[in-house]
């Protein structure tokens, strides 16, 4: 308690303080997942699921880039067709 009152924290039992935060941060958090996905796995999300997250076509190439940097062997043709058709879909 601070000067008798009860400080709100993201408790499970706070439902409305983790519901505001769930708000708030719910498309920042989708949106590093994706380009965290495509920077480990090399995963390509589909045009309309980046739109939504207000992805920009520089930032997937350049995680991309870093994904084709850290991968020890060759890139699946499959993989890089989809990525290819993906940035072709953005322009």
């Amino acid at each position: 308690m601070v000067n008798g009152e009860i400080s709100e924290k993201l408790t499970p039992g706070n439902n409305a303080a983790c519901k505001r935060y769930y708000e708030r941060n719910t498309l920042a958090s989708r949106r590093r997942v994706l380009l965290h996905a495509v920077t480990r796995f090399g995963r390509v999300s589909k045009k309309t699921t980046l739109d939504e997250c207000n992805v920009d076509i520089f930032e997937i190439i350049q995680a991309f880039r870093k994904y084709k940097q850290s991968c020890s062997g060759d890139i699946s043709e499959k993989k890089l067709t989809k990525f290819q058709m993906l940035i072709g879909e953005m322009l």
